[in-house]
């Protein structure tokens, strides 16, 4: 009987805890306030993939970058954005599995990110195309190895909340996916073994600036 009491008295403690951090979601995005809103990098993500030989989708990431972020709950087609990524922070698995530094190949040669001339990749929104509550089309321009083009970008409402549980200001979560041709823009190395294609998935988390 005392293990079992004191086994009460754990979770009630456990509880007073945790559910305080636990987020309010709001009913309506709406009534978040507009305005700027900063990423939070720890919780935001950028992976690509190309086709490998037709026999996967070979994934990679970039561990920094920045987004500015306009919002506007009311009326998100009023909504500004920008991505700026640095290309020297991509991030490979095949550093692990060969001798080769595969990550400083692709950031160094001309016919990769050739990151000494072209330091940044950036997306700037032009319009936004809003489909219904949760979802939208993003178009804007991506400059990529010295060319820009137009690109359409797939945004899906991940979350939000009044209050941030820690850091106690309103927040709001993305996701993102587009794709686009790397020969647009110059990379033609290996193709078609090493597919043309390019798919980018985004996750964001965006914390209301003070």
């Amino acid at each position: 009987m005392t293990n079992f009491k004191n086994s009460i008295r754990t979770a009630a403690l456990a509880a007073a805890l945790f559910l305080p951090l636990m987020a309010p979601v709001q009913a309506d995005v709406s009534e978040l306030p507009a305005g700027k809103y900063e990423m939070d990098l720890a919780h935001s993500s950028i992976v690509w993939g190309v086709s490998h030989f037709g026999l996967s989708l070979y994934k990679a990431r970039f561990a920094n970058f920045e987004t500015d972020l306009y919002f506007d709950p009311q009326n998100p087609e009023k909504s500004k954005m920008s991505v700026t990524v640095d290309p020297k922070s991509v991030k490979t698995q095949f550093p692990y599995v060969a001798k080769e530094d595969f990550d400083a190949t692709l950031v160094n040669s001309k016919q990769w990110f050739n990151a000494d001339a072209h330091p940044e990749i950036k997306f700037v929104s032009t319009d936004i195309d809003i489909k219904d509550d949760e979802t939208g089309i993003v178009k804007g321009d991506l400059t990529f190895l010295g060319v820009t083009k137009p690109i359409e970008m797939e945004v899906t409402l991940r979350g939000f909340s009044e209050k941030h549980p820690f850091a106690g200001v309103p927040a709001v979560g993305f996701s993102g996916r587009t794709s686009f041709k790397r020969s647009d823009f110059g990379m033609t190395a290996y193709v078609p073994n090493i597919g043309d294609e390019v798919v980018l998935e985004i996750e964001t988390e965006f914390l209301k600036a003070k």
